[in-house]
Formats: structure tokens, sequence, C-alpha cells
């Protein structure tokens, strides 16, 4: 059996060495190690390339992602500009209901507007405490009728009146475009035989501290 393995074996050599001596099988051979070599060598040179496209592809792809993102944000802001548009008379009156800050002074004016077209005369006003920065107010709780969380400027008219102009001076501090509410009316004779009032009230402001 070993001897027949050797015969085989030394048949096979011989096939091989008769093989590589003919032209056409050296050829072939040089053929494939030269397509081989060249494989390699193609594959080098083009790594930088190839990792280079692969890198501009991962790119464009992010690229798009953001255009993507770009797009729908300005969707969004054309959408909230559309809607500022339709409600901005809207918010020129809530600015005007509940401004942004107390503004006491133009506040003031009108409140003593309201009390002479009234026909009462006022003889002291006076407000709790004039929120000026660094002193604001307590913001409003649910047990008032004002906004829930907006400040309120405290107000105290005294003056003397008939009860129809007292009557009509409350009909106008509650029909003002600010949020205004009476909260306590007091009213006695004088010694002349006229009467006196006093009246407390609120004025809200702070808007911009609310939900609307």
């Amino acid at each position: 059996m070993a001897l027949d393995y050797k015969n085989s074996l030394n048949r096979y050599r011989r096939y091989l060495q008769t093989v590589q001596a003919r032209p056409l099988w050296s050829a072939s051979l040089w053929t494939v190690f030269s397509l081989a070599l060249m494989i390699i060598l193609l594959v080098f040179a083009f790594r930088p390339t190839l990792v280079t496209i692969s890198t501009l592809v991962g790119k464009i792809q992010s690229y798009k992602e953001i255009d993507a993102k770009l797009d729908q944000k300005i969707m969004a802001v054309q959408r909230a500009s559309e809607e500022l548009q339709k409600n901005e008379n809207r918010l020129s009156l809530i600015e005007e209901a509940l401004p942004e800050t107390a503004q006491w002074e133009g506040w003031s004016k009108t409140i003593l507007g309201k009390a002479s077209e009234s026909g009462v005369t006022i003889d002291l006003l006076t407000v709790e405490k004039i929120p000026l920065p660094g002193n604001v107010p307590p913001p409003v709780k649910k047990d008032l009728l004002l906004p829930e969380n907006s400040q309120r400027l405290v107000f105290t008219l005294k003056g003397t009146a008939q009860y129809d102009q007292i009557r009509l001076l409350i009909t106008k501090l509650e029909s003002l475009r600010r949020v205004t509410m009476v909260t306590n009316l007091t009213i006695g004779k004088t010694k002349e035989g006229g009467l006196y009032f006093e009246l407390e009230g609120q004025s809200a402001f702070g808007w911009k501290e609310i939900n609307i």
C-alpha cells in the first residue's frame, strides 16, 4: 500500500514538472500573478479615494437631514408669524387690559379723569405700593376677580359726591379697558349734610406673568 502511494506521488510530481516546462502554463501562471498584483495595487491606490467618497456620501446625507430640519423650522416660523398676524389686534387689547408694567402715572390720570367725568370731588388718591423695579406686589390669588398670577395696583379714593355720581364712578372704573375692580365702598354724611365716600379697588398688570 505504501509503495502504491509513493508511486502515485512520483507520477504527480513528474506531471507537474512536465506542465511547468510548457510555455502556455508558465504564461497563464504569470498572467494570474500579474492580475493579482494589479488588483492589490489598485485596491491600495483607490483606497483613499473610496474613503473620501464614503465620507462625502455621509456628509451629503447629514446635510440633507439638516436641510430637512431647517425646512421644518422655517415652516414653523411661518405658521407662528401667520398666527401672530391673525391675533395682533387681540394682543394689543391684552396689552391694554393687562400692561406689562404698572404704568401708574398714566393710570392715576385715568382714574382722576373718570372721577371728574362722574362729577365727584376727589380729596385723596392713595396707592398701597407703587410697583417700581424691586418693589413688586405679590401675585393675585384665586379669591379675587383679577386674572390669577397677575400683579395689582391697590388704590383708595376719598372724596364727596351724590349717590348717582358715586354709582357712575364705579361703573366707569369697572368699564375701563384696563382690568379694574372695586373691592370695597364706604359712604357717610358730612357735617354739612352732604355725602363722603371711600372707595377701594385694584387694577391688574403684568400680563407676561400669566397664562392667556
